[in-house]
C-alpha cells in the first residue's frame, strides 16, 4: 500500500512540472552602466540583455521576469520585454533587458573605484554572475535555469 501511495506521488509530481522547465536562461550581455561621452553617443544604453529559450512560444505568454541578485540593493528588478519573439530552429527566443537608468542607484557615477571611471563591468558581472531570473506566471514565481550552453558577456559587443 505505501508503494503504491509513493508512485502514485511521484507520478503526480512528474505532471505538475512548472512550465518553467522548458525554458532557459541561454545568454547575458552587459554594457557599462554609466558611459562615457564617447559611450553615450554610439551605443544602445541598455545595462543587462537577457536571452531566454523555450520549444514553445506560449511559455513566454502573460508572464513577467525578475532578476534576482544579492549584488543589488534592490534585490529584485522588474525586466523589460522586446516584444518580437525570434523563432529559429524549432526554439524561440524571448530578449529581455534592464535599461542603465534602473541601475543608477546602486552604483551612483563617477564611484567606481576599480577602474575609476564611470564603467561598472565587475559589478555587472556580479549581478548576472550571481543572480537569477523569476518568471511570474499565473500568480507563481518560478526561477530560469542557465542552459548548458549559456555564455555571459561584458563590454561593448
Amino acid at each position: 500500500m505505501i508503494k503504491c501511495i509513493i508512485l502514485i506521488s511521484l507520478l503526480t509530481s512528474c505532471f505538475n512540472k512548472p512550465t518553467s522547465h522548458n525554458i532557459k536562461w541561454l545568454e547575458s550581455r552587459a554594457i557599462c552602466i554609466h558611459w562615457s561621452h564617447f559611450g553615450k553617443e554610439n551605443f544602445v544604453p541598455k545595462a543587462v540583455k537577457i536571452v531566454l529559450k523555450a520549444s514553445n512560444s506560449s511559455e513566454f505568454n502573460d508572464s513577467e521576469f525578475y532578476l534576482n541578485s544579492e549584488k543589488l540593493k534592490q534585490k529584485t528588478i522588474k525586466l523589460n520585454k522586446v516584444d518580437s519573439i525570434k523563432h529559429e530552429n524549432d526554439n524561440y527566443y524571448l530578449f529581455l533587458f534592464v535599461k542603465s537608468e534602473q541601475l543608477y542607484e546602486d552604483y551612483p557615477e563617477g564611484q567606481n573605484s576599480y577602474y575609476n571611471d564611470d564603467c561598472y563591468q565587475i559589478e555587472l558581472t556580479n549581478i548576472i554572475g550571481l543572480g537569477q531570473v523569476v518568471m511570474e506566471k499565473d500568480g507563481k514565481s518560478t526561477p530560469i535555469g542557465k542552459s548548458p550552453d549559456y555564455i555571459m558577456t561584458v563590454g561593448p559587443q
